[in-house]
């Protein structure tokens, strides 16, 4: 049985190996894809790391890998087509031109994928495992149609996009399957596809192989016991937010604690961090006299949920915005010690420049994060 992974992130290949060698049996040829995408070297050298955990018989990199300091933030003409796209007068052409594009993009992956995954064109039983968003899946269906689609989590997006009209249907591997379960049946919804992502009672013994395979740096090795506010930071440029919402968040987290200064800050980057919202965020805490540590170089590969395995015995505080991170690790790392915060008010008072879609996508993740995510989590 041939059976081929696309993952877009470090927690996605965490999450696709840990499947793929939970479910592997004698006759499964098993291929890892990275999809098609900027990836600072970091993250795609984290996925290669946990891909070594797994027999794979084929590890195909599509992305471009860019240096630790790219930016990330959109281009003023990236700006310019999402804020005028679905203007009256564009919205059709424009939609037009992106089918034709895509058409033509499908053809040549597709042969693309043929030639370097070595396929006949006579596999008879196959499976795809992907995100709602990967940008290959319509190509791999092109050259193996009749396939299995299994959708995996990386995000809110995968929640979100799941049901979205074009989508193939299939199941769903979930890490809230419960709770999301509850959530489509409420509204009148099949929820049939969605099953437990199923990372079973190894997921702590399994965290504990990454961290000793990625060389994550340990609290242990540091002179600071101070307690920890693990503070996820988040590629939010998309929104248009204006400058000084960066310094406002830091503001509102060191506001929100009793004695801030009494506490360690560990900040985890966004692996699509912009360099502008991270020095305005280190520029904050500097001035209002915070210490803290940025997860940087090497670390700023690795995702939050297996990264913060090294911390959580510190950790008494995990702030975000609206970060699936936290979400995750809320779910991931139960423990009455640590309080999970996220601010829903905080990104929409910040997003009234946002272009269209994601003032709509904005509107679509409310209901999901307060109703099927942060169940153990508190708005601030």
């Amino acid at each position: 049985m041939l059976r081929i992974f696309v993952c877009t992130s470090h927690l996605s290949a965490v999450f696709m190996t840990h499947y793929a060698t939970r479910t592997r049996h004698s006759a499964c040829r098993d291929v890892l894809i990275i999809d098609i995408g900027v990836r600072r070297a970091s993250v795609v050298r984290a996925i290669r790391e946990v891909a070594t955990l797994h027999p794979w018989s084929i590890l195909l990199n599509l992305s471009d890998e860019a240096t630790e300091d790219h930016a990330f933030q959109p281009s003023l003409s990236r700006r310019l087509i999402r804020q005028w796209k679905e203007a009256p007068l564009v919205r059709d052409v424009y939609g037009a031109l992106l089918k034709w594009h895509q058409r033509r993009y499908d053809q040549r992956m597709a042969a693309l994928l043929k030639t370097r995954l070595g396929l006949s064109g006579e596999e008879t039983t196959t499976a795809i495992h992907i995100h709602t968003e990967c940008q290959i899946a319509r190509a791999l269906l092109m050259i193996l149609p009749g396939s299995e689609v299994h959708y995996f989590e990386h995000g809110q997006g995968d929640y979100i996009y799941q049901g979205r009209a074009g989508l193939p249907q299939g199941t769903f591997h979930a890490l809230f399957a419960a709770p999301f379960r509850r959530y489509l049946e409420a509204q009148g919804r099949s929820s049939a596809h969605v099953q437990d992502l199923g990372l079973g009672t190894d997921l702590h013994a399994f965290s504990q192989r990454l961290l000793e395979l990625h060389g994550v740096r340990t609290p242990e090795t540091m002179a600071d016991a101070r307690p920890v506010v693990f503070v996820l930071l988040e590629a939010l440029d998309m929104y248009n937010v204006p400058e000084g919402f960066w310094g406002a968040y830091m503001d509102r987290v060191i506001d929100d604690l009793e004695r801030p200064r009494d506490h360690l800050f560990v900040l985890k980057p966004h692996p699509n961090q912009s360099p502008p919202s991270l020095a305005h965020t280190l520029s904050r805490l500097r001035e209002r006299g915070i210490d803290h540590l940025l997860l940087a170089g090497e670390d700023a590969g690795i995702s939050a949920e297996v990264g913060f395995a090294a911390w959580a015995p510190r950790v008494r505080h995990v702030y975000c915005i609206v970060s699936s991170a936290c979400f995750y690790l809320s779910a991931l790392y139960p423990d009455d010690r640590i309080t999970y915060h996220y601010s829903l008010d905080l990104l929409g008072a910040h997003i009234g420049q946002a272009p269209p879609m994601y003032t709509r996508l904005f509107r679509r993740m409310q209901p999901l994060i307060t109703e099927v995510f942060a169940e153990h989590c508190v708005p601030y």
